[in-house]
Parts: structure tokens; C-alpha cells; sequence
């Protein structure tokens, strides 16, 4: 027997759905022949819209605040998910992103409550991440029951799904693989919106303009400013080249560290750091292709933890990569395969600052950076690697093929 056309094919649930996600369930919608639902926290300034094939259903919202509101925001997100989810057909697939982190554990609930199939999208592995962080103890009972309650989850999953090499050889020792259906894990790399994100001269860059960066070497940092971020190197290195009156520190964002880097400009009258506040996602053509170098941070200790999508962003944008890394990691991968940067260790000032100098001093080390970067991403981060889930789905799995 045929399935009800008017059933949905997949549940994607996701509790904060940015612009890479939102590509991702849109193009997958697309390509299933029925319509999808997404089960989704927004604000104001991130309202989503439904589409003919992916219906948008607006669930809790997540805020960025202390960690225990952050906490109450992924509980409410959980259980409004989980008498929603009870009450559409078990034919229709769930695809779960482990966001919230204990999400996941969703799939697994309606599989053994309603038969339902359900695959796993880990942008960021938990508990070891809040463990790198100092959130959480290594040896903790949470910790011990968290870890175990992933291998049954994941092991249990139609497919598991990750966003770099380096991760995936971290879940390879978490659990069994080849107990999944698809039997290995896929990995598939993020990508951004190269025509959208695309280099931009400053002089015909009304944002470049406005901020005065035409006549800059721009070092631009644009994302969150959270605790675990090392945006202490960028402020110490915009010190130490405050006599270069040419280079200007432009830095985009908001969160934790904010305040600390408003008291930090002002102390130190640095008059070569800009600080902005996030743009809106109609900016960023402009705001990216700003920079003529774009750092990108990623903590020590979570190396094969996480990988941060708006490196794909900066180097769609033309922006040579100054990465603050230590260890094997995506950026580290990505820099050494496409000639596109340098890598720096965190809190590595006096290197920092060499890094800084020689984009600055070589322009053609500079322009060949930028050049690879912006090739990078027209080869390997495109929007084709949406079709890779696509044909996972469709094809690996067959379960858009059952009666």
C-alpha cells in the first residue's frame, strides 16, 4: 500500500535553524516527492518561512543566555517535540540534529514507542565538547549515562551523519558503525552559498565603504564572541600593530566576551579595532568580502569535536584564513589541502602578529591565499553536498522506495 501523499516523508528537527541548515532540509524537500515538515525555534530577526515542500512548524525558542536558561530552552524544545512528533505517522522519517545535544535521544523514544526510523546529523559531539569546555567532569555519572545512552542511539539510527573526517574517526571509537543501516559513518562536508558569498572589491562595497576599510588591510572576525573563543590573541596583536595605520582589526558579533572586549578597546584606546554587532544575513555579502584576512577560532581540546561553518563562509568571500588551532582539525586539514592560510596556536601572540605581517607585507602570498581559498570552496563547498544526503536517503537507505 501506498503512502498518503499528504503525510510528511521527513521530520527535521532542529532546535536553532541557521541559513546552512535551513539550505540543507529545503533542498532535501525538494528532492523526496512529498512534503516535509521542520520543527524549528526562530526570533524576530530569524523568522523562517514554510515553502511548497517543507512546512515550518515554530517550536520553543533557544536563547543564548547563562546555562541554566539555555538548559530550560532545550527541555522545552525536547518535550514539545516529543508530543508533536507522537502524533505524526511512524512512516515518516525523522531526521534529528544533535542540537539540542541530548536530542537525538528523540529518535530512539519514537523507535521503540512507534516502530519509526530516524537518522542523526552530529554538527558537534557531545558530552566531550562540554567536557573540553569544563562544563562537565570526565568521570561524571551524567557523563558516563550520556556517553552510553549515544552508542544506543547512534548504533540504533537508520544513519549517522557528520560534518568533517577528523570527527568521524572520533565517533568510529564511540560505537559500532556497521550496526547502523547505512553501516559506516557519511561524512559530509558543510558548504556555503557560493554565488551569494562571493569576493568583492572595496571600492564597489557599500559595507567596506561605510566602515571606512577601502584604504584598510582588514583583519576581520565575524561570529560568535563567546567564553571559549580566543579573541584575547586578536586584541593583544590589534596592540601591538596599533603604530601600523593602515591595518584595521574589524571584529562582528555578539556574546560573552562583548563586554569584555568593549572595556579592553576602551582601556587600551585602540583606534584601530572596530567593533559591530551581528549583521543581518543580508549583509553578509558585503560584511565578508570586508576582510582581507579572516581569523577563525577553534578551542584547544575540542579539535574532532566541532567544525566552524563560517570558515566556509570566509573563504567564499575571498578572505585569506588565519586560523587559531592547535592539534589535527578541520581547519588544519583544510589550510595544508588548499594552500589558503596560516595556522596559529591559541594564545600564540608574537606568531599571531608574524602571521599578521607577512599577508600584509607579501602581496602575493596574500592575493594567492584569497585566490585558493575562493577555488576551495567553487570545488568541495557548494551547494551540491546537499545531494549527498539526498542520495543517502533515497538510495542507501531505500526508504523513500517502500510500499
Amino acid at each position: 500500500m501506498k503512502k498518503n501523499e499528504n503525510e510528511p516523508r521527513i521530520i527535521f528537527l532542529n532546535q536553532v535553524s541557521g541559513k546552512l541548515f535551513l539550505e540543507l532540509a529545503e533542498g532535501v524537500a525538494d528532492g523526496v516527492g512529498g512534503q516535509c515538515i521542520l520543527y524549528t525555534g526562530s526570533d524576530k530577526s530569524n523568522e523562517i518561512e514554510s515553502t511548497s515542500n517543507l512546512k515550518v512548524i515554530k517550536a520553543p525558542e533557544y536563547h543564548r543566555g547563562n546555562y541554566y536558561f539555555r538548559l530550560l530552552d532545550w527541555f522545552k524544545y525536547f518535550w514539545f517535540i516529543f508530543w508533536s512528533v507522537l502524533k505524526q505517522p511512524s512512516s515518516a522519517l525523522i531526521f534529528i540534529v544533535s542540537n539540542p545535544p541530548f536530542l537525538p535521544l528523540m529518535g530512539y523514544l519514537m523507535k521503540k514507542l512507534k516502530g519509526q526510523s530516524y537518522v542523526v546529523l552530529i554538527y558537534d559531539i557531545y558530552p566531550d565538547l562540554a567536557i573540553c569546555l569544563g562544563k562537565m567532569s570526565s568521570q561524571g555519572l551524567l557523563t558516563r549515562m550520556w556517553r552510553w545512552f549515544n552508542k544506543i542511539v547512534w548504533q540504533n539510527a537508520e544513519a549517522v551523519f557528520t560534518i568533517g573526517d577528523d570527527m568521524a574517526i572520533k565517533l568510529e571509537s564511540m560505537f559500532k558503525a556497521n550496526r547502523t543501516q547505512l553501516g559506516h559513518i557519511a561524512v559530509i562536508l558543510n558548504w556555503v552559498d557560493h554565488k551569494l558569498i562571493k569576493p568583492l572589491p572595496k571600492e564597489k562595497n557599500w559595507f567596506a565603504q561605510k566602515y571606512k576599510q577601502v584604504d584598510k588591510f582588514t583583519v576581520l572576525y565575524s561570529g560568535n564572541l563567546g567564553a571559549t573563543h580566543d579573541l584575547e590573541t586578536i586584541l593583544e596583536a590589534a596592540k601591538e600593530l596599533g603604530n601600523f595605520n593602515d591595518i584595521q582589526f574589524l571584529i562582528i558579533g555578539d556574546g560573552y566576551k562583548r563586554p569584555f572586549i568593549e572595556k579592553f578597546i576602551d582601556q587600551e584606546k585602540l583606534s584601530n579595532v572596530l567593533l559591530l554587532p551581528f549583521q543581518a544575513e543580508n549583509v553578509l555579502p558585503y560584511s565578508l568580502p570586508t576582510g582581507d584576512v579572516a581569523v577563525i577560532t577553534l578551542s584547544k581540546g575540542v579539535e574532532g569535536l566541532s567544525v566552524p561553518s563560517k570558515v566556509y563562509y570566509a573563504m567564499a568571500g575571498g578572505s585569506a584564513l588565519l586560523c587559531i588551532c592547535s592539534g589535527d582539525n578541520e581547519l588544519k586539514t583544510i589550510i595544508q589541502k588548499h594552500q589558503c592560510g596560516i595556522l596559529v596556536e591559541p594564545e600564540d601572540v608574537k606568531r599571531f602578529v608574524s602571521a599578521i605581517k607577512r599577508f600584509y607585507k607579501d602581496s602575493i602570498f596574500l592575493k594567492s591565499c584569497k585566490e585558493n581559498a575562493r577555488k576551495a570552496v567553487e570545488s568541495y563547498y557548494t551547494k551540491k553536498n546537499i545531494e549527498k544526503y539526498r542520495e543517502i536517503l533515497m538510495d542507501k537507505l531505500k526508504f523513500f522506495h517502500n510500499n
